[in-house]
């Protein structure tokens, strides 16, 4: 174990001296800062203006739900002919689980972090197909010697977050868990909360400073909030999982059996053997530390091989890892708004107060005491030696007469920068645009959105090839059954391995690969996707598309036979005994046309 933890404690340097070179990571708690309202010191003078316009925020909605609005067409399909219902049982629960486990939301989350650099989507499996997909970013997912901004060409991944004691007991048995209670550390210390990092300083300097040096450090945001033991009842430790692309060999002369180290091969399905000379972890390996305990050391438990992992950036860059925060360019502007504003409201501030003077022994010192600025009906006795001049209110300072064009430019420019369609000045146009123009302006502007759309159905692409093994490793045929009815079984549950998706004719652990995903780009845009469905439509009525086509492209969730049933029932309805068809309208029982 110890040595174990030296190994850990590298390989956390390694990964956080290469976050050094992301600049917008070390920017991400100034700009969490802004996004909360915090523009302004919390030591700032009462009498001062704390005005401010928060357009970061405002950024940060309408890209989360520009990107997030419409969910992209997903194809899953083979082109091999035997597992063709094994596709449409893999798109059907894919979108089970779209629906089930509001992953829509869950993708605003990942771009939530990505809107910061980088955002990261982990997704684990277990039986009996049991999913959980959870969004994080660069403070608790650490790549480590990755290259060309492509995750799975990392050395290793970390990911470290804080757990309770019962989430270790609860995966890995209380027996493994006792004398774990040790390991806890205050929820404050480990999330690094405690001492509040000046502005001035950079994250992974805050990193490297001791406690003591942190204290005095954190003395420049004001006093230190004391905080003593943990702040919850429950104990807490941090859990880390690092998973390693081990390239260690099997040595001896024999085979050797890779598997989970506390349980039997029955109990689990990504166990396998290696003949000598082979790698012992060709599909990772995974080491699982309880503060500073290894809970588990052993093959990664996924058959895809890769880091289950799924990285997002919206503004990639080729020169520095991490990719770059959309709030970079918006900070300056909105700090110049607001100090523009803040400019405004305390010129509005002194007009109403006003600053007033007068010269001593001028005025008794009992009357100036009681006078008010501001005041109405107030009166004021000059000595018999004061001048008129020697009493009077001091001017203000008038603004720039440039202020007002600076502010409009500034406010244009955030709107520029954010994608947002001015949508209440064209309503002040003498002849309001049509919903058709509308789009199409929206459209032209949204350039950017539609790069950043592009990013985001790359990376669910990538996320939904690691699902695809997922849903064929770990559900099984109960599972498909309860959730998709008939349409979950196919033949494959009755061969090799009984209740699985599994075939006979290849290595199970390669199945998903006769899978490819396909998403049709562009397809997350709203615009366009209106434009397919009237072509989809078109299709329809010119007769180039069946009914059940026009269904699955328009996402209709009815069944096309039974809707045609319906509506020969109806016709059938409306036809008299006579054979007759009933006329309903007031024109086809008259005969007018009216």
């Amino acid at each position: 174990d110890r040595k174990m933890v030296r190994w850990r404690d590298s390989l956390l340097r390694q990964g956080e001296a290469e976050l050094q070179a992301c600049q917008s990571f070390q920017e991400i708690e100034r700009y969490i800062d802004y996004i909360s309202g915090n523009w302004w010191n919390p030591n700032r003078p009462a009498y001062r203006s704390r005005f401010y316009d928060n357009h970061l925020a405002d950024v940060r909605r309408e890209s989360i739900a520009s990107l997030t609005d419409i969910r992209p067409n997903l194809d899953i399909s083979s082109k091999v002919a035997a597992y063709k219902d094994q596709d449409f049982a893999l798109s059907k629960y894919v979108e089970h689980l779209w629906d089930e486990e509001d992953l829509d939301l869950l993708v605003g989350e990942w771009i939530d972090h990505a809107l910061f650099g980088t955002g990261f989507l982990k997704q684990t499996g277990s039986e009996p197909g049991d999913f959980t997909f959870t969004a994080h970013g660069l403070d608790q997912v650490i790549p480590v010697l990755m290259n060309a901004n492509d995750l799975q060409t990392a050395a290793a991944v970390i990911y470290k977050v804080p757990q309770s004691l019962a989430y270790f007991q609860n995966k890995f048995g209380t027996a493994k868990c006792v004398g774990l209670e040790r390991q806890t550390v205050p929820l404050t210390r480990n999330l690094g909360t405690e001492f509040r990092r000046p502005d001035s300083i950079p994250e992974y300097t805050w990193n490297a400073m001791s406690p003591q040096m942190r204290q005095r450090m954190s003395l420049r945001n004001g006093p230190i909030r004391q905080v003593t033991g943990n702040v919850v009842p429950f104990p807490v430790l941090e859990l880390q999982e690092i998973y390693v692309d081990d390239w260690s060999v099997n040595e001896n002369n024999h085979d050797v059996l890779v598997k989970h180290p506390d349980l039997d091969i029955d109990q689990h399905n990504y166990h396998y053997i290696v003949p000598p000379g082979h790698r012992l972890f060709p599909r990772k390996r995974l080491v699982t530390f309880a503060g500073d305990r290894v809970m588990y050391d052993g093959p990664a438990p996924n058959w895809h091989g890769l880091y289950p992992f799924t990285m997002l950036q919206l503004n990639p860059c080729v020169w520095a890892p991490g990719g770059i925060a959309k709030y970079r360019d918006l900070v300056p502007l909105v700090q110049s708004l607001n100090r523009c504003g803040v400019g405004v409201e305390e010129s509005v501030m002194r007009a109403v107060s006003g600053t007033w003077y007068a010269i001593r022994g001028k005025i008794a010192q009992d009357v100036w005491d009681q006078f008010q600025p501001g005041k109405p009906g107030q009166k004021v006795l000059l000595n018999p030696i004061a001048n008129a001049m020697d009493f009077g209110e001091k001017p203000g300072v008038a603004l720039p007469p440039q202020v007002e064009m600076w502010m409009r430019y500034v406010q244009d420019a955030i709107k520029k920068r954010a994608g947002v369609l001015d949508v209440m000045g064209m309503s002040r146009k003498n002849q309001v645009p049509g919903a058709d123009t509308v789009a199409t302006m929206q459209d032209s502007m949204s350039g950017p959105f539609r790069l950043e759309g592009r990013y985001v159905e790359s990376a669910l692409k990538r996320s939904a090839k690691q699902l695809v093994s997922n849903i064929i490793q770990y559900t099984t045929t109960d599972q498909r059954l309860r959730v998709l009815g008939g349409d979950g079984i196919s033949w494959a549950d009755f061969t090799y391995e009984i209740k699985k998706m599994s075939q006979m004719s290849s290595p199970r652990e390669d199945h998903w690969r006769m899978f490819s995903i396909k998403i049709a780009q562009g397809s997350s845009h709203g615009n366009s996707k209106f434009a397919n469905e009237v072509k989809y439509f078109n299709l329809f009525r010119a007769g180039g598309l069946s009914l059940r086509g026009l269904y699955r492209q328009l996402h209709i969730a009815e069944n096309p036979e039974q809707v045609m049933k319906e509506i020969m029932e109806e016709k059938q309805m409306e036809i008299g005994p006579a054979g007759r068809v009933i006329r309903q309208k007031r024109s086809e029982r008259t005969g007018s046309p009216a």
